[in-house]
């Protein structure tokens, strides 16, 4: 039997480029976008490659709509394997604002769209995925989650997560010197030594 995959925020970059890259695997492919007439041209590619997909029309930010969308998903193609989240388009960068002008209101939309939302659907899938003992969840995140951009303080903030525990196959305080953004900027702008998190290792 095919795994499935859903694309939530099926776009132009990375959406389409993960529902292809799983559906060259033998994955059924559903995308998930508002735009009816987008979501027929990435599903027409797919079937042009031989990759079985379809598009569900439903807006991220509507969380009373989503149970009814993954019902209708997987009354189409069986149970949810892997979850791919990754919203994009103007209204995500048309929210942005300055982090020293953000106030506790300019976080509302950015932590329904980043936070909330797919809680929501991972609740919605991961039952199921325990059930089986097989499945996955992806985040396709806006890049300022791990590099600051002070223009999109807001979205930044609401993309981001807290260091994750040290992983077991790394020794705990494990450091080197990083160079670039992620580095770490001492008195006099120098760069110094900063433990890292288990993802850039």
């Amino acid at each position: 039997m095919s795994k499935t995959i859903v694309v939530f925020g099926a776009g132009p970059g990375m959406g389409r480029s993960v529902a292809r890259r799983f559906g060259r695997e033998g994955f059924q492919v559903a995308l998930v976008a508002r735009n009816q007439t987008r979501l027929d041209a990435y599903t027409g590619e797919l079937a042009a490659d031989g990759i079985k997909a379809a598009g569900f029309v439903g807006d991220l930010a509507d969380r009373d709509a989503l149970p009814g969308m993954i019902e209708a998903i997987t009354a189409r193609f069986g149970p949810i394997d892997v979850l791919e989240y990754a919203p994009s388009g103007l209204d995500l960068l048309n929210r942005a604002v300055a982090v020293r002008d953000a106030d506790a209101a300019s976080f509302e939309f950015p932590l329904d769209l980043l936070l909330r939302t797919p809680v929501t659907l991972i609740r919605q899938v991961l039952p199921g995925m325990l059930e089986r003992g097989d499945g996955a969840v992806l985040f396709g995140l806006p890049v300022n989650a791990s590099i600051p951009a002070p223009p999109f303080g807001n979205i930044g903030t609401a993309a981001g997560r807290p260091p994750l525990p040290a992983h077991p196959a790394r020794r705990p305080g494990r450091h080197r010197r990083v160079r670039g953004p992620l580095a770490d900027r001492g008195p006099g702008g120098r760069q110094r030594r900063r433990q890292l998190r288990p993802r850039e290792l």
